[in-house]
């Protein structure tokens, strides 16, 4: 049996320091985008959470040792918080 392939929430900060969460589709067709127009992307992916298989969303509530920071380090609270409350408003 084939196990469905992960996708995930992307959390992105932008040149001006904004944080912001999106779709990894939305976040590819983006960068996708930027090389096809030979434009500098105005972000960078700093780290993602796997959205759950099956009919549900990742709920508002979730751990937030699920997320994955893309440079391995580890974050302070304040910097977590930041980064979570960008993705419960994706999410909601």
């Amino acid at each position: 049996m084939n196990t469905p392939k992960k996708t995930y929430i992307y959390i992105i900060e932008t040149d001006e320091g904004e944080i912001a969460a999106g779709h990894q589709k939305d976040i590819d067709n983006a960068i996708k985008e930027t090389e096809s127009l030979n434009i500098d992307l105005d972000f960078k992916v700093i780290g993602k959470i796997a959205e759950p298989n099956g009919p549900f969303s990742l709920p508002i509530d979730f751990n937030e040792s699920l997320i994955e920071w893309l440079d391995g380090e580890t974050r302070d609270p304040n910097f977590t918080k930041r980064r979570i409350l960008a993705i419960t408003n994706f999410i909601r």
